[in-house]
């Protein structure tokens, strides 16, 4: 059985809705739809939603939107059933570079590509208590990583990138990063066009000017603050010209 959530900002998108909710009864595709703005709590629902027997979740919004969703997915699982399940993302509006690291590109490609369901197993990410798919970003300069016996302390001003999904694909010259390696590709660019790049399986971010980090182009996470791969995958429907 399919499960829509669709976010809360989706008003303002009646026409576009409607369209995807025609595409989708015509691949037989139909499904239980739930508001986020009528739920108080995701992961209750959604626990109730997985012991009966869901198998496909889709997330019919933007970067925040998925995130909600990968959140309460993982809590109302804490014991890691979720091999059988999968879940996808329809694009619609701004802020979709989660929906483009997957290989969708718009709404209009999203029918099909959940059709297919092609899947694969991603690593998460977690910056303290919140999960997340994609990358975490905090200027350069002022921000120390402590990783493992070492530390990092940029001098110059720059951007800090902490990648399970690197967003931006476009600034990796040669190959792509992997969310599947259990690993986190920390890039720090230094202007102009300077950059380091190592990985780790975890590390500490602390900022002196206490700013926070962007998680997913969404949502703020307060300094200090740990970042690591958990040891559950979540299983994603992708498109063909997914980024890694």
């Amino acid at each position: 059985m399919n499960l829509y959530i669709y976010d809360d900002y989706l008003k303002k998108y009646g026409k576009i809705l409607n369209n995807i909710e025609v595409d989708l009864h015509k691949l037989n595709l139909n499904g239980k739809i739930i508001y986020l703005e009528a739920i108080k709590n995701l992961e209750r629902l959604l626990k109730d939603e997985l012991s009966n027997d869901i198998k496909t979740i889709i997330a019919v919004g933007n970067n925040l939107t998925l995130n909600k969703v990968i959140n309460a997915v993982l809590k109302a699982d804490p014991n890691n059933s979720l091999k059988s399940l999968a879940l996808g993302i329809i694009p619609v509006g701004p802020n979709n570079s989660l929906a483009n690291a997957l290989g969708i590109k718009n709404e209009r490609s999203a029918a099909e590509i959940i059709l297919a369901r092609r899947l694969e197993s991603l690593n998460i990410a977690k910056i303290n208590e919140t999960f997340f798919l994609g990358e975490a970003a905090i200027s350069a300069k002022g921000t120390s990583l402590s990783i493992q016996d070492f530390s990092i302390n940029p001098v110059e001003k720059g951007e800090i990138r902490l990648a399970n999904i690197l967003l931006e694909d476009k600034l990796l010259k040669n190959g792509r990063n992997n969310p599947q390696d259990g690993l986190i590709d920390i890039f720090v660019y230094k202007k102009p066009q300077r950059l380091s790049f190592f990985s780790s399986q975890n590390l500490l971010i602390q900022n002196n000017n206490s700013e926070k980090v962007l998680v997913d182009n969404c949502l703020e996470v307060e300094t200090p603050a740990k970042v690591e791969i958990i040891d559950k995958n979540i299983n994603f429907i992708i498109g063909k010209d997914r980024t890694f």
